[in-house]
């Protein structure tokens, strides 16, 4: 999508977990998430009647120490996503996941996920899911000076135009950031996403692009925050769609916080 949307995430969780020793503990818990989309047009969509839903996610796992620094979880559960004004876009599905956690103190650190998921939309002209997905983030400090993090993700979300049900994502991102004196460093940031759409009768088989160059001057301050000068090139482009091609320059000042 070439618009930021006025999105409202909002999520009420509970849980219970068990020691099972030392080392090791299971879990359960049940999730409900809320997405609101407010104000938001997309090629004359309005993408709270296509995008709005409620989502209830129940699940258990077993997390245990592998060693000081690593933790293995393995994790399932079962998902209901509910559209306020598009019932025939409501799915249920599963999922089985096995994520990595490496702890900071290692030289590469980060969580890594692969898992299975299983989609079974109401509507009956919309392809059923099941495959592979994989996540994850990962972080290597060179010495004191820099930092090489990258992130991917490979799996399936919601389209914002109904008649495409859902689409395939696959990206990636790179990122450097090298530190320049005191609290202030720079950053060079390279982003390559494929959107792979066809799951729902009728709608021919295609992959849409992107790709992203992002260049920032960032200060840091104690309380883990950064606030960055931002300079942005993007480029999107659809083989069937030529109206949703465009590119984009913008800068920017971003503040970005960690809890």
């Amino acid at each position: 999508m070439d618009v930021r949307p006025d999105e409202q995430l909002d999520e009420i969780s509970g849980g219970l977990g068990f020691e099972l020793g030392p080392h090791s503990v299971m879990y359960g818990s049940a999730v409900r998430g809320r997405t609101d989309y407010k104000d938001s047009i997309e090629d004359d969509i309005d993408l709270s009647t296509t995008l709005n839903r409620d989502t209830y996610t129940y699940s258990g796992g077993v997390r245990t120490e592998i060693s000081p620094i690593t933790q293995l979880t393995i994790s399932g559960g079962i998902s209901e996503d509910r559209f306020e004004s598009s019932p025939l876009r409501e799915s249920d599905g599963a999922f089985v996941d096995a994520s990595l956690d490496i702890g900071p103190e290692a030289t590469i650190s980060g969580v890594a996920t692969v898992g299975y998921r299983n989609l079974r939309p109401a509507d009956p002209l919309v392809d059923p899911f099941d495959g592979l997905t994989a996540s994850g983030a990962l972080t290597y400090t060179i010495l004191e000076l820099g930092r090489l993090s990258g992130t991917f993700n490979y799996g399936i979300e919601y389209s914002f135009d109904e008649a495409e049900a859902y689409y395939r994502e696959t990206t990636f991102d790179l990122a450097y950031t090298h530190r320049l004196f005191g609290e202030v460093d720079a950053q060079i940031r390279g982003t390559q996403s494929w959107f792979r759409y066809g799951y729902r009768e009728g709608v021919a088989a295609r992959t849409d692009t992107l790709q992203g160059v992002n260049l920032s001057v960032g200060y840091n301050l104690r309380n883990r925050t950064r606030i960055s000068i931002n300079y942005e090139e993007a480029r999107r482009r659809s083989p069937a769609y030529l109206d949703r091609n465009y590119d984009r320059t913008r800068a920017y000042v971003a503040w970005m916080f960690a809890f």
